[in-house]
C-alpha cells in the first residue's frame, strides 16, 4: 500500500482497496499512503485515498500531517485535495510548524495562496517564534514575502531570539526580501536579543547592497549592540572592505569604541584585515588632517591625484555592488522563472502519466469487450449445435420415454417400499430407546440401592413446581449441558437439603444424555467431602434433570472474572481451594473395591465450586469416566477425540491422543498458575514463561490483588512446574506428590478453614 502510494500507482491503490488493504498503514518513520502520496505530489492516489476515508489528520513521527508535505514541496493539486477534504490547516508538527510555515519556507507561492484563502494563520509561530514572514524572509523569495505582506503579515514580529523578518532578510543578503520589507515601512531600528539591528547583520555578513539599502533608509550607522558594537566594528571584525568603504561614506564613527575599548581599526589589526586597517586609517587621516608646513606645487598635484583615484575607486565600488544587487535580482528572477518551469513541467508530466494510464485502460478495455465477443461467438456455435443435438435427442426420447415411464413406476414402488421399511426401522429404534432408558434408569435404582445412597428420584412434576416451570426468573447459568436452575422452595423429596440447582439436558442429541448417565454412575460410586454430591435426579423424559446443592460460586469468579463488588480471594483462600480440588481428584484417581479408578477429564477452576464458607468442591463429572484397562501396569487409556476445556488440555493428550491421570494433573496444574497470575489459562501460561523457564521469579508475574509472598508463589510455581512443563511423562509430578507439595503449604501457613461469605449465589457451570 505504501510503496503503490508513493510510486502513484492508482491501479494497484484499488486492486489494494478492493482487497480491504489497511489504508492507515504505517512505515518506520510514521508515514501513511495518504502523507507518501502528498510527499510526490501525486494527485489521483491522493484522491482515490481521500474516497476511501484516509485519515487527513494522520500525523508520522515529526507530527507532520500530509497537508503539511504537499505544501512544503509545493503541490498545489495535492494541497487543493487535502483543503477540500477538509484537512486541519492549523495543524502543527513536533517544532510547531504550520502547513503555512513549510510552504513560505520553500518559497511555494501558489500553495502559500492556496492556504491563505482557506484563513490559514498567517499569525502563527513555530517553537522558536518563527512566523511564515519570517521563514520566507530568511528565503528570500519575493512572491512569497510579497504575497504575506499583501495579506496583513506582522512586519513587526519577533522570534525568540527577537529577530524581525528585516533581521533575517538582512542576514541572508537577500536583496529584493530586504527591499520589500523596507517599502513596506519595516523598523531598520529594530534591535535583536543580542542589541544587533539589521544593519548590524548585513555588515556582519558582507552584504554591501543589503548595507547600501538600510544607508538609505537612514538606519542608525552608530547604534551599538550589548557588547558596545558599531555597525563599522562588525565590517571590521569580518575584513569585508565594501561594507567599511559604505559605512566609512556614511561617516561611520571610527573613533567608537566597543565595551573592550577597541576601534573599528584596533579590530581589524587584531584579525589582521590590513586592506581594512588601511581604510580605517586613511578615513582617520582625512577626518584629523595633520599640522604641516605648506606643501609645494608638485606635492598638491600628487595629492589630488590620489584623492580623485579614491573617488574612482569608491564610485566603482558603488558600481560594483550595485551591479551585484542588480545580478542578484535577476538570478532570483531566474531561480523563479526555473521553479515554475520545473513545476509546470512536473504537473505537465503527470498529466501525460495520467493520460497514457488512461489510454492503457481503454485499450484494455477494448481487449476486454472482444474477449466477451469471440466468448459470445464460441457460445452461439455451441448453442446452435446443442440444439440440432436436442432435435436429435427429441427424436431418439419420444422412442425412450415409454421405458422410462416404466422404469419411473418400477422405482417408485422401489421407492415406497423402502421408506416402508425406514418407517418400520424407525420404529423399532424409538422401542429401543425407551427401552434402553428403562433399563438404565433400573440400573441406576439398582446401584443406589446396592450403596445405600441417599440420591432421590424426582418425578418432573416435582422439579417444575420447584422452579416456576424453568422459568427464566429461575434460572441461573447455561452452558454447553443445558440450563441450570435454582429451586425457591424445598423439595418434597429432599425435605432437608436447603437450596438446589438443577441442571437440565437440552432436548438435542444423545451426547448429553449419555453425559447425564456417566455423572448419575461416577456420583453413585464416589463420596468425598470436596466432591459435589448429586442429590438427585429425574429421567422422566427426554430432557433429564441433575440436583445439586446449591453453591455460592466458582473458583474462577473469585479468581478472574469477579464480578463488581465481589472481592478477590487472597492467596490462602486460592490456595486452600486448589488443596481441596486436588484431594478430590487423588481420590478420584484411586480405585476401590467398589469401582475403578476414575478420570476427571474437565479440571478447570469454574468446575471448582465454593459453599458458603470457601470450602471447594469438584463438580462437572460428566465427561468423566471409569478406568477399569488402568491396572496391571498400564498407565493411559487412548480416546478417539479430545476432551477437556481449550487451555487446559495436555500437549501430550493433545499428541499421542492418550489420557492418564497425569493429563487431569496437568490441568490442576494450569489451574494453580491461574490462581497465580489471575488471569485467563492461555495468556497466563504465556506470561509465566520465563518464570516456568526459571529465567526470571514467580512473584515477577504473580496477581497484586492476592499478596502472594514471594516465598509461597515460588513454592506453588514449583508445584505448576512440576505437573505441567515436562515433555515426557516420565518428566511430570505425580498428583499425589503435589498434593503433598500443597498441603504443606497450607500447613505451613496455618490457612483457617473458612473464609467470609459475600451472599452471592452463582449457579454451578452447566
Amino acid at each position: 500500500m505504501l510503496r503503490a502510494a508513493e510510486n502513484g500507482d492508482v491501479r494497484e491503490l484499488t486492486r489494494l482497496l478492493e482487497n480491504n488493504a489497511n489504508i492507515q498503514e504505517r512505515d518506520n518513520h510514521g508515514f501513511s499512503p495518504l502523507h507518501e502520496a502528498a510527499v510526490y505530489g501525486h494527485e489521483d492516489a491522493v484522491r482515490l485515498l481521500l474516497e476511501n476515508n484516509a485519515d487527513t489528520a494522520a500525523r508520522d513521527n515529526g507530527g507532520s500531517s500530509p497537508l503539511h508535505w504537499a505544501a512544503v514541496n509545493g503541490h498545489e493539486g495535492a494541497v487543493r485535495l487535502l483543503l477540500e477534504n477538509n484537512a486541519d490547516i492549523a495543524a502543527s508538527t513536533n517544532g510547531g510548524s504550520s502547513p503555512l510555515h513549510w510552504a513560505a519556507m520553500n518559497g511555494h507561492e501558489g500553495a502559500v495562496r492556496l492556504l491563505l484563502e482557506k484563513n490559514a494563520d498567517i499569525a502563527a509561530r513555530d517553537n522558536d517564534g518563527s512566523s511564515p514572514l519570517h521563514l520566507a524572509a530568511m528565503n528570500g523569495d519575493e512572491g512569497v514575502v510579497r504575497l504575506l505582506l499583501e495579506n496583513n503579515a506582522d512586519i513587526a514580529a519577533s522570534t525568540n531570539d527577537g529577530d524581525s523578518p528585516l533581521h533575517l532578510a538582512a542576514r541572508s543578503g537577500h536583496v529584493v526580501a530586504v527591499r520589500l520589507l523596507l517599502e513596506n515601512n519595516a523598523d531598520t531600528a529594530a534591535r535583536d536579543n543580542g542589541g544587533s539591528s539589521p544593519l548590524h547583520l548585513a555588515a556582519m555578513n558582507g552584504h554591501e547592497g543589503v548595507v547600501g539599502l538600510l544607508l538609505e533608509k537612514n538606519a542608525d550607522i552608530a547604534a551599538s549592540t550589548n557588547d558596545g558594537y558599531s555597525p563599522l566594528h562588525l565590517a571590521a571584525v569580518y575584513g569585508d572592505e565594501g561594507a567599511v568603504r559604505l559605512l566609512l561614506e556614511k561617516n561611520a564613527d571610527i573613533a567608537a569604541r566597543d565595551n573592550d575599548g577597541s576601534t573599528p581599526l584596533d579590530v581589524a589589526l587584531r584579525y589582521g584585515y590590513g586592506a581594512v586597517a588601511a581604510l580605517l586609517r586613511q578615513a582617520a587621516a582625512a577626518a584629523s588632517p595633520p599640522q604641516q608646513a605648506p606643501v609645494g606645487q608638485a606635492e598638491a598635484q600628487r595629492v589630488g591625484e590620489e584623492l580623485a583615484r579614491e573617488r574612482s575607486r569608491r564610485i566603482a565600488a558603488e558600481e560594483l555592488a550595485r551591479a551585484r544587487c542588480v545580478a542578484a535580482e535577476e538570478e532570483q528572477a531566474r531561480e523563479r522563472s526555473r521553479r515554475v518551469a520545473a513545476e509546470e513541467e512536473t504537473r505537465r508530466v503527470g498529466e501525460q502519466l495520467a493520460r497514457e494510464r488512461e489510454r492503457c485502460v481503454v485499450a484494455e478495455e477494448e481487449q476486454a469487450r472482444e474477449r466477451s465477443r469471440r466468448v459470445a461467438a464460441e457460445e452461439e456455435t455451441r448453442r446452435v449445435g446443442e440444439q440440432l443435438a436436442r432435435e436429435r435427442e427429441r427424436c431418439v426420447a419420444a422412442e425412450e420415454e415409454q421405458a422410462r415411464e416404466r422404469s419411473r413406476r418400477v422405482a417408485a414402488e422401489e421407492e415406497t417400499r423402502r421408506v416402508g421399511e425406514q418407517l418400520a426401522r424407525e420404529r423399532e429404534r424409538c422401542v429401543v430407546a425407551e427401552e434402553e432408558l428403562a433399563r438404565t434408569r433400573e440400573q441406576l435404582e439398582a446401584v443406589l440401592q446396592a450403596q445405600q445412597r441417599s440420591i432421590a428420584v424426582i418425578s418432573i412434576e416435582e422439579l417444575r413446581g420447584a422452579t416456576d416451570g424453568f422459568s427464566d426468573a429461575n434460572k441461573i447459568g447455561q452452558g454447553g449441558f443445558g440450563s441450570v436452575f435454582r429451586t425457591h422452595q424445598p423439595l418434597p423429596s429432599l425435605p432437608h437439603s436447603g437450596p438446589c440447582a438443577v441442571k437440565r439436558l437440552d432436548a438435542s442429541g444423545t451426547q448429553g444424555l449419555r453425559e447425564v448417565h456417566s455423572e448419575i454412575r461416577v456420583l453413585s460410586v464416589c463420596w468425598h467431602e470436596h466432591l459435589l454430591p448429586l442429590v438427585g435426579f429425574c429421567l422422566d423424559e427426554a430432557t433429564p434433570c441433575l440436583v445439586y446443592p446449591l453453591m455460592a460460586g466458582n473458583l474462577e469468579s473469585r479468581v478472574v472474572d469477579v464480578p463488581q463488588g465481589q472481592q478477590r480471594f487472597s492467596w490462602q483462600e486460592r490456595v486452600r481451594a486448589i488443596r481441596d480440588a486436588t484431594r478430590a481428584l487423588v481420590y478420584l484417581h484411586t480405585p476401590l473395591a467398589a469401582r475403578s479408578a476414575v478420570l476427571h477429564r474437565d479440571i478447570k477452576p469454574s468446575n471448582i465450586l465454593l459453599d458458603a464458607l470457601g470450602n471447594a468442591k469438584l463438580a462437572d463429572v460428566g465427561l468423566a469416566r471409569e478406568a477399569p484397562e488402568l491396572q496391571g501396569g498400564v498407565t493411559h487409556v487412548t480416546t478417539q477425540r479430545l476432551i477437556g476445556t481449550p487451555g487446559f488440555i495436555d500437549p501430550l493428550y493433545i499428541q499421542s491422543g492418550r489420557f492418564s491421570e497425569l493429563t487431569d494433573g496437568y490441568a490442576m496444574g494450569v489451574s494453580l498458575l491461574v490462581c497465580l497470575g489471575g488471569r485467563p489459562a492461555i495468556p497466563v501460561v504465556d506470561r509465566f514463561g520465563n518464570a516456568l523457564e526459571g529465567l526470571a521469579p514467580a512473584e515477577t508475574f504473580t496477581d497484586p490483588t492476592a499478596e502472594w509472598p514471594p516465598d509461597v508463589a515460588e513454592q506453588a510455581l514449583e508445584v505448576v512446574r512440576g505437573l505441567i512443563w515436562g515433555r515426557l511423562p516420565s518428566q511430570r509430578m505425580v498428583l499425589s506428590q503435589a498434593l503433598s507439595l500443597l498441603e504443606a503449604m497450607a500447613d505451613a501457613q496455618r490457612l483457617r478453614p473458612g473464609i467470609r461469605d459475600d451472599g452471592i449465589e452463582l449457579a454451578i457451570d452447566a
